[in-house]
């Protein structure tokens, strides 16, 4: 009966704590993008919308990289992300950067982005907040 009662709490805080990163992320005005460690995007936040031009269902799966990165990063982003894939430690990690990335029309945009690693399942995931600074 306790280990029933103790899952049953466990689940209980993480639908609350899911619950507040969801208000939190669907109310900022900076983009919040999570992706797995194949680069692919898991969560795109109402302004990822407004910043970027593509909605979520057109995001969820797919390579943020190869969508949003422009071709004079691409080869300096491929080796970082390499890198950070085994190690969850990489340049842009734990710094805010000013980067340029492309929206939806093809034209670039002026960003600020920090990078933080998270651990799923022993593989490194990247939270990404990003502030279109035009």
């Amino acid at each position: 009966g306790q280990d029933i009662t103790e899952r049953v709490r466990a689940e209980e805080a993480l639908r609350e704590s899911e619950g507040k990163f969801r208000v939190i992320s669907e109310s900022a005005l900076d983009a919040v993008i999570m992706i797995n460690d194949e680069g692919n995007v898991v969560y795109w936040s109402p302004s990822a919308e407004r910043i970027f031009g593509y909605s979520g269902s057109e995001m969820m799966g797919k390579n943020v990289h190869r969508i949003l990165t422009p071709e004079k990063y691409w080869e300096t982003f491929k080796k970082g992300f390499e890198a950070f894939k085994h190690t969850g430690k990489g340049n842009a990690i734990g710094k805010v950067l000013e980067l340029t990335a492309k929206h939806k029309t093809g034209t670039e945009i002026p960003i600020e982005i920090a990078v933080s690693p998270i651990t799923v399942k022993v593989k490194f995931w990247a939270s990404s907040i990003i502030r279109d600074i035009t």
